[in-house]
This record gives structure tokens, sequence and C-alpha cells, in this order.
């Protein structure tokens, strides 16, 4: 998506990148090593801590709970339903690739009874 046109006005010598003529090769973009932004590229990787790895993990407020199950219903790998329809949840950290799932569920709970919390 190109930005608004009042951002060429400001970065001039970016708008060659907008305006690329047909035929001309794209240039080469440079590849930085993992890790080079400050965040850790690689969630599991040798040589790094899982302590300090861990993400959030998933807390119930059970005061609050009604048992609604739209946690279950938006992030059936996280939360399971118990035979009153609460939720089971882990206490181990949730996974990098299930991260969107939780904070849709927490968002979207109508009780505002999930939260993040620390990993243990």
């Amino acid at each position: 998506m190109l930005p608004p046109r009042r951002f060429l006005a400001l970065h001039p010598l970016r708008a060659h990148r907008l305006h690329r003529r047909p035929g001309q090769p794209q240039p080469a973009r440079r590849l930085r090593p993992p890790g080079a932004r400050g965040d850790a590229a690689v969630p599991w990787g040798p040589g790094q801590d899982q302590d300090q790895l861990a993400g959030p993990t998933l807390v119930v407020d059970w005061q609050r709970c009604r048992a609604h199950g739209l946690c279950a219903a938006l992030a059936p790998e996280l939360f399971s339903l118990d035979a009153h329809g609460f939720p089971v949840v882990s206490n181990a950290p949730i996974p990098v690739w299930l991260e969107n799932d939780a904070q849709r569920a927490v968002n979207q709970c109508p009780a505002l009874a999930l939260r993040f919390g620390k990993a243990r």
C-alpha cells in the first residue's frame, strides 16, 4: 500500500522507491540476522534461556466467570470446558502461534473474566 501523497513532500528521498519503472529489477533486500532489531526472532532456539522466553499465561477470574463458553469457541487449543461449562486452562505459557487466539479470547470475554498473567 502506498503512503498518502502528503508523505512524499516530507520524504522526497524515498519517492524513488514508490515509482519504479516497468522492466526495472526490484532492488535486492538485505536480510537482518535473527534478533537484529532487539527482539528474539527465534522463539525457542538453542542457547536461549526458556525462562526469559516464557510467554504469558491465561488467568481466569472465577468471581466474574459466568460459563458463557465463548473462550473455548474462540481458542479451542487453549481452553476446554468442564461439565458445568466453566473453562479449564493450563498454567503453561501460551505458545507463540496461539497468542492471537488468546488475545482475541481475552478481548471478547463477555464477563471480562480472562486476563494475561506472568509465566511461572
